[in-house]
C-alpha cells in the first residue's frame, strides 16, 4: 500500500510525506535540526507524535504518488499538477504553476527560460489570463468544479 500522510508534532506543526511501503515505524524525513530547535530539552523526554493517513492506494504508480504529496503539501487539486506536467498550457492555472515551481526549487531556472523565451511565455501567460476571466465569467453555473 502506498500512503500520503501527516505528522503533527505537539507544537501544532505539521509534516506531510509519502511512504511506498507503508512501513507502521516510518515518520518521514522531516529536517531534525529544525525540529529540535523546537523542543527544548525538558520538553523533549515525554511528547507525542500523530502520524495519519491522508491517502491510501495499492495500484499507484510512484510518480502518481508523488504528485499527490505535492497537492497535498500546496493544498493544490492534484489534477492542476497533472496539467502542468502534461503540458496542457490552456489548462494551467497562474497560481499553482508558481507554486510548484517553487516547491520545486526552479524558481531561478523559470525566471532565466522567461527571459529568454518571453514571446511564448506572454502567450501562454495570455491563456491563462483568459482562461481565468471566462472561469470569474461562469462563477456559480460550474459550482461543481470549484477548487
Amino acid at each position: 500500500m502506498k500512503v500520503v500522510y501527516k505528522v503533527t508534532y505537539p507544537n501544532g506543526k505539521i509534516y506531510i510525506g509519502k511512504d511506498l511501503t507503508d512501513s507502521i515505524n516510518y515518520f518521514g524525513s522531516a529536517e531534525s535540526r529544525l525540529i529540535e530547535k523546537d523542543f527544548p530539552r525538558d520538553q523533549r523526554r515525554d511528547f507525542s507524535i500523530r502520524k495519519e493517513i491522508l491517502w491510501e492506494n495499492e495500484e499507484a504508480t510512484d510518480s502518481e504518488v508523488n504528485q499527490k504529496e505535492i497537492a497535498t503539501i500546496l493544498k493544490v487539486p492534484q489534477y492542476c499538477l497533472k496539467t502542468i506536467e502534461d503540458g496542457r498550457h490552456a489548462s494551467v492555472r497562474q497560481d499553482i504553476l508558481d507554486q510548484y515551481v517553487d516547491f520545486l526549487g526552479f524558481r531561478e531556472w523559470f525566471n532565466q527560460w522567461i527571459e529568454q523565451n518571453r514571446d511564448v511565455y506572454d502567450r501562454l501567460s495570455e491563456r491563462m489570463h483568459h482562461k481565468k476571466r471566462n472561469r470569474r465569467a461562469n462563477h456559480g453555473k460550474r459550482d461543481d468544479y470549484k477548487t
